[in-house]
């Protein structure tokens, strides 16, 4: 797998990251409700974050996809964003 999406721009961007997390815990309470979970890759670069989710299913078309990750995503950036204070972009590899 790393061999296949180590060239994608959002991958190759942790090369010049400030900062950088790997399954990264968080907790996060959000008008009365606790959110938590882990994030596979978090970097900072150029005063934005970037968050790569990576996904092994086989999915038939990227409607699907948008369909079972697009709340996943719009968390993790929503979390992010909030405890960061900074930008944040959000991937799936």
């Amino acid at each position: 797998m790393a061999r296949r999406i180590g060239d994608r721009p959002a991958v190759t961007g942790v090369r010049n990251a400030d900062i950088g997390h790997r399954e990264m815990p968080f907790v996060y309470r959000a008008i009365e409700q606790v959110r938590d979970g882990r994030i596979d890759l978090a970097y900072r670069a150029g005063g934005a974050w970037t968050v790569i989710d990576f996904k092994t299913a086989r999915l038939a078309n990227a409607a699907e996809v948008r369909t079972r990750y697009s709340q996943q995503m719009h968390r993790y950036r929503a979390v992010l964003g909030a405890l960061a204070g900074e930008p944040v972009s959000a991937s799936l590899c």
